[in-house]
């Protein structure tokens, strides 16, 4: 029972509100700037957040929302992907800390509501993510 409340508060620090629409990004990642707009364009309340700040608690949550491995947040043309993830099999908690360490690595944007999450590779996913928002939610 502790175990649901820490978790609970784990989603609270990441989302307040649920017509939030939380950003999670770096802004050296590619289509940054392309996914930044189409979420500020849809959403009446967009928090943002950096990479750099997520702590190992917030990932392990967010890994739960996003439903994938953490090795497919990864960019695999990244000059340290080699050495640091190709062919690697760590624990969880040892993701969760490159995670946190290496979060230059990330390929791409994450777009979080509702406690569900979505890596941003293309154009108009923000945008799906946010329609399928329970129903009483207005869109901006």
């Amino acid at each position: 029972m502790e175990q649901d409340k820490n978790h609970e508060e784990t989603m609270e620090s990441i989302s307040i509100k649920p017509q939030e629409l939380v950003f999670i990004y770096d802004k050296d990642q590619k289509n940054y700037e392309e996914r930044r707009t189409e979420a500020m364009g849809i959403a009446e309340f967009v928090r943002e957040m950096e990479l750099k700040n997520i702590t190992p608690t917030m990932w392990e949550t967010l890994l739960g929302w996003l439903n994938i491995e953490p090795k497919a947040l990864f960019d695999e043309n990244h000059e340290d992907y080699n050495d640091k993830i190709k062919d690697k099999d760590y624990d969880p908690n040892d993701w969760l800390t490159i995670l946190v360490n290496d979060y230059k690595m990330i390929k791409f944007p994450i777009a979080a509501i509702n406690k569900k999450a979505i890596l941003c590779q293309q154009r108009n996913e923000i945008t799906a993510l946010y329609s399928n928002r329970p129903a009483n939610e207005k869109m901006k």
